[in-house]
């Protein structure tokens, strides 16, 4: 039996590579706007996942990249939406974040992604950041030198109005930036001041948010432009917050242009231009 199960764990682990490498050449692909390929890279990983998962479904780290397609083919719309059905899977939130629980509960190599997954998931498009709470927590403790854990961590619990805090992880970010010790960079800045606008926008303090989003939109590079796309649409929330409909639409028009700023901001704006942004009762 020993045999069987360690000749079983040398074919799995293979399929299962390959499927990840697969999905990250998927995601270069898209950021190459190469989208015919993209989609053709996709339905190879979906065979290689089914092959891994039929091999051993006891196994929860294949949990992780089937989660992550079934999550997010479940946000596409329209014709592609029913192509990736068509060809792929199906989209199905539900099943997809029950996988990603599954990973990230009960994952050996994927725990990690699972969980970093499920920080953008209820954070983002779930908006139940309580639930992604206790996986920054871990996630930062478990990697301090990881400050993508720190700003996720900061975000969540300005979320959750825990502004004091978030803005101590906010200070621990700068004091890392003002050390120059890798991995901690210069070129953070302009996510810092995004960070704090964040903070001071979900406390009412719109003023002070103007000024630190302003701040990050000064920089230029190309690898900050999400950082400014999130800066403008958080403008447009306070211009919404103050009535004044006109230019609220006028930033969140501004990120729909943006090239580099696909995701979560053109989400937002998507979602803000339908229907103004009125912020949350405040404890």
């Amino acid at each position: 039996a020993d045999g069987a199960h360690s000749g079983l764990v040398r074919k799995l682990k293979p399929l299962l590579a390959a499927g990840i490498a697969k999905m990250a050449r998927n995601r270069y692909e898209i950021i190459l706007k190469n989208y015919i390929r993209a989609f053709r890279q996709a339905q190879n990983v979906w065979d290689y996942l089914e092959k891994a998962k039929e091999l051993a479904p006891e196994n929860y780290d294949i949990y992780y990249p089937m989660g992550v397609f079934h999550y997010h083919l479940s946000q596409l719309s329209g014709v592609a939406r029913w192509i990736t059905s068509l060809f792929i899977t199906a989209g199905d939130r539900e099943k997809g974040l029950k996988e990603l629980e599954l990973a990230a509960e009960k994952g050996v190599l994927m725990r990690d992604l699972a969980q970093s997954n499920l920080i953008s998931a209820y954070s983002g498009y779930e908006k139940q950041p309580a639930r992604a709470l206790p996986f920054a927590k871990r996630l930062k403790e478990k990697y301090p030198n990881n400050y993508n854990f720190s700003f996720a961590l900061a975000n969540i619990l300005s979320d959750l109005g825990q502004a004091e805090e978030a803005l101590s992880i906010a200070q621990e970010i700068a004091n890392g930036i003002k050390s120059g010790i890798s991995p901690y960079r210069a070129e953070l800045w302009p996510r810092h001041s995004q960070l704090l606008g964040k903070i001071a926008l979900d406390q009412g303090e719109y003023d002070k948010a103007t000024e630190h989003l302003n701040q990050a939109l000064k920089d230029k590079a190309p690898y900050n432009a999400r950082i400014r796309a999130y800066a403008l649409v958080r403008l447009g929330m306070i211009q919404d917050t103050r009535q004044d409909r006109k230019a609220a639409e006028e930033y969140y028009r501004k990120v729909l242009d943006r090239e580099g700023a696909e995701g979560t901001a053109q989400r937002m704006a998507r979602e803000y231009l339908e229907a103004p942004y009125a912020p949350p009762p405040r404890k």
